[in-house]
Parts: structure tokens; C-alpha cells; sequence
């Protein structure tokens, strides 16, 4: 056999097909379990962007002159909404 044949022969697809059935499903379990971890990953990263720009725009409808005294005016006024999107809503002005 020559290398090229041998590294086809020892490659992760190659030992895979070459798998008795019984080993096969316990070989699959690893790579879903990497895809359920990756999608956490991905999760976790999209509500942490998310977050950022909460923050974000928290950071800019305080830093305005009247940002505190409107956000607390808003507040009083409806107090069961959500202060995130007024603030959100004071920062895109």
C-alpha cells in the first residue's frame, strides 16, 4: 500500500466507514455533542453582542446633558414598561 493509500485508509472518514455498526452511533455521539456545544457558543456570543449594545445605548442616554432626570421622569411615568427601550429610544434622537 502506498502513503497515499495508507493516510486515505487512516483518515476520520475512512475509519468511520471501516466501523462495525454497533461503533458507528457511538462515534457520532462526540460530533453531535461538539455541535450542541458550538451552538451554545453561538448563543452565548449573540446575547453578549446584544448586551454590548444595551449597554451601549444605556451609556449614551445617560452621558446626555438631561439623560438621568429624563430617564427618571419616563420611569415615573410608566413604571411597568421596559426602561431599556426608552433609554434606546432617547439615544437614537
Amino acid at each position: 500500500m502506498s502513503t497515499v493509500q495508507i493516510a486515505q485508509h487512516l483518515s476520520p472518514w475512512g475509519l468511520f466507514l471501516q466501523a462495525d455498526a454497533i461503533v458507528k452511533p457511538i462515534m457520532a455521539v462526540p460530533v453531535l455533542a461538539s455541535l450542541a456545544n458550538w451552538a451554545v457558543i453561538v448563543d452565548k456570543l449573540w446575547r453578549l453582542r446584544e448586551l454590548r449594545m444595551r449597554a451601549v445605548r444605556w451609556h449614551t442616554a445617560l452621558a446626555q446633558p438631561d439623560g438621568l432626570a429624563a430617564l427618571s421622569d419616563a420611569l415615573a411615568k410608566e413604571p411597568a414598561g421596559d426602561a431599556d427601550a426608552r433609554a434606546g429610544g432617547r439615544a437614537q434622537l
